[in-house]
């Protein structure tokens, strides 16, 4: 009788553990460096749309946000640090998510541009197809007082650009750096770190999916274990 009431109560348990269970995936890019990852993650497509600077591939840089590696941009030169001017990172997901966010940085490497804008963004989409139309967010890059924002040579620091929709619709987003307001070219963003979150994602290979049940058949599974377990608790009393 205990051992039937044990089985109920760590069934029980599971059904409340369920409503916990999130598939969230975060990919800091740490592994070594590979000179394309447009489908080195599974349910994630890399691309980059603007011809001759494909595909995404990884960068051992100095200052990434974790560890060694960033995205970047083959091409020639290649490049690890770019904007609307060079280049741009389109990340599709297979299955739509909730919310997404990447860490991001700038670099300055002359002060002939200072002052005039061009950081980093995220432009998120409720579609595969890259548009105006279809975009439903936008963050940029906001670090208030960062030296580099006025200095020249350097690194600013890194920060999250992250969008939450109220529902699962996030299908793309699109990685780059805003030009300077008087055409020239100020600054150049650097990404690293992505998380996602939510919808029927599988944990976006390489992040954190450990193949664990969705949320409701878990708690199907469990709500059975508990029925059986009580069944078997009645039979033992009546004998």
């Amino acid at each position: 009788m205990k051992r039937a009431l044990s089985i109920g109560v760590v069934a029980l348990s599971l059904v409340g553990l369920s409503v916990h269970n999130s598939q969230a995936a975060t990919i800091n890019f740490d592994s070594p460096v590979a000179t394309d990852i447009t489908n080195a993650y599974a349910g994630l497509t890399f691309l980059a749309p603007l011809a001759g600077t494909g595909p995404v591939r990884t960068y051992a840089t100095l200052g990434a946000d974790t560890g060694g590696n960033v995205l970047g941009l083959s091409g020639s030169p290649n490049f690890s640090a770019f904007n609307q001017s060079n280049g741009a990172i389109d990340i599709v997901f297979d299955a739509p998510v909730s919310s997404v966010s990447i860490r991001s940085a700038f670099i300055v490497g002359s002060d002939a541009f200072l002052g005039i804008g061009g950081l980093p963004f995220m432009a998120v989409y409720n579609s595969t197809v890259i548009s105006s139309a279809n975009r439903i967010g936008l963050v940029e890059w906001n670090v208030a007082g960062d030296a580099c924002l006025t200095g020249d040579f350097c690194v600013s620091a890194w920060d999250t650009l992250d969008f939450t929709s109220a529902t699962a619709d996030i299908k793309a987003i699109r990685l780059t750096g805003s030009l300077a307001a008087a055409g020239g070219v100020s600054r150049l963003a650097m990404f690293d770190t992505l998380s996602f979150d939510g919808g029927g994602t599988t944990g976006g290979g390489g992040g954190t999916d450990t193949g664990v049940p969705e949320p409701a058949s878990l708690a199907t599974m469990c709500i059975g274990l508990a029925t059986a377990a009580a069944r078997k608790l009645r039979k033992t009393k009546a004998a």
